[in-house]
């Protein structure tokens, strides 16, 4: 491939004093998207950006279709990013390691609970048995996802096993060393996917010469990113994450098989046109250069495909739902959540007569510029397409050191059968 011939100038990360250099790696269901990144001093800024369209390369039910054409857009889009560093820091600059995104439609997730009876309440709580009872939600959670396992799956293996909350006496609490109470209880949430769609994950890194690289779930990137009580809807080309997120750790997600090209053939399918005919179309009427009257027929054609799609949505969320009040605030990203309608609708939509909110929630469009970090380093504006990308880049590659993070590290890479 292209970058091959600039790996005698690559920079070895973190050699010296330099900043270390990564590419982030969102293979996206229809368009690819691609950073480069400089860490120093636990900063991280964008030094590269790239995007390429590979439409094909999934199938409906979202395994790869066609490994080659991922590739080659994921080869394109790399190359898009390695040319920008030259602009933003004069010289080329060609990262080995990666962090490579799990798209949610793969990805298994189970949040489950474990409430520890003390017998001696009067006693504080010590390290030792906070790691304990971490570990019980843990497997609890792992237990979970293998009766969940689907026949036509043979195994699932463990990606994140990440702590949400710990609680006294139902109270929840940020450390509980040293405090006292009858019941320590830990809630923990474990992502997993099949190994097969992992094994195609590295594959797509071998060939494009990106080693190691850290194969991170995309919902629980965006939940440490985002960092808040929320509802995420990460509207792609061909489906949709819901991402259920509790103080900046993911409870749920779920995948929904329609996205932006799905509202384009609605149009397509209404004014028989081809591709780039309606492609044509959505860039006009977001720009709102369409008459009154075409406006007012484009809104017809998009308003049925735009309302099946909440309906799924809030049956997603109704499944999340057990017995707490749901986030008050709904994001929207991807580049699907472009689309003016599906905003508008969103905001209307009746969540509240339907889902456990405690009051109407607030929606609105992901701004990248909302988020912390990183760095834009690159001159231009963050789009809202390039979120989960950002929050892959966010992510942290090596674990914490408390005691939930010792105790949850070893079922990471467990294979449930």
């Amino acid at each position: 491939m292209a970058r091959r011939i600039w790996l005698k100038f690559k920079r070895p990360g973190g050699a010296g004093n330099g900043p270390a250099y990564r590419s982030i790696l969102d293979v996206g269901t229809t368009w690819a998207k691609t950073l480069v990144v400089a860490e120093q001093n636990g900063e991280a800024r964008v030094i590269g950006r790239g995007r390429a369209h590979h439409r094909g390369a999934f199938a409906a039910n979202g395994k790869i279709a066609d490994a080659n054409a991922l590739a080659v857009a994921c080869e394109a889009a790399l190359c898009q990013a390695e040319d920008m560093t030259e602009e933003t820091t004069g010289r080329k600059v060609v990262p080995d390691t990666a962090v490579i995104g799990i798209p949610c439609h793969w990805l298994a997730i189970s949040c489950q609970t474990f409430v520890h009876r003390r017998r001696q309440p009067e006693v504080r709580v010590e390290e030792d048995e906070v790691e304990r009872v971490v570990v019980r939600a843990g497997r609890l959670a792992t237990q979970d996802l293998a009766r969940r396992l689907s026949p036509t799956i043979a195994s699932l293996t463990v990606v994140d096993a990440s702590l949400v909350s710990l609680a006294i006496d139902g109270h929840r609490v940020t450390d509980p060393l040293g405090l006292q109470g009858g019941e320590l209880a830990a809630t923990v949430s474990v992502a997993a996917a099949p190994g097969e769609a992992l094994a195609a994950l590295y594959t797509l890194a071998e060939a494009l010469e990106l080693e190691p690289a850290y194969l991170v779930a995309e919902p629980q990137a965006m939940a440490h990113h985002l960092n808040r009580d929320s509802i995420v809807l990460d509207v792609g080309g061909m489906s949709t994450g819901v991402y259920l997120i509790c103080n900046g750790k993911l409870l749920a997600a779920d995948a929904l098989p329609l996205g932006g090209d799905g509202f384009g053939q609605s149009l397509a399918a209404v004014f028989n046109l081809s591709g780039r005919q309606m492609q044509a179309l959505q860039r006009a009427y977001e720009k709102g250069l369409l008459s009154e009257e075409d406006t007012a027929h484009v809104q017809a054609a998009l308003r049925d495909t735009i309302q099946n799609w909440l309906q799924a949505v809030a049956g997603c969320l109704e499944r999340m739902a057990v017995s707490e009040y749901l986030p008050h605030q709904i994001y929207l990203c991807g580049g699907g959540s472009r689309w003016p309608d599906v905003l508008e609708a969103t905001r209307t939509y009746p969540w509240i007569s339907r889902l456990p909110f405690a009051r109407y929630p607030q929606i609105q469009r992901l701004d990248p510029v909302q988020l912390p970090g990183p760095i834009n380093g690159t001159g231009r504006l963050w789009d809202v397409e390039e979120t989960t990308a950002l929050s892959l880049a966010c992510w942290p590659v090596k674990s914490g050191d408390g005691p939930a993070e010792r105790a949850l590290a070893p079922l990471i890479k467990t294979v449930l059968t």
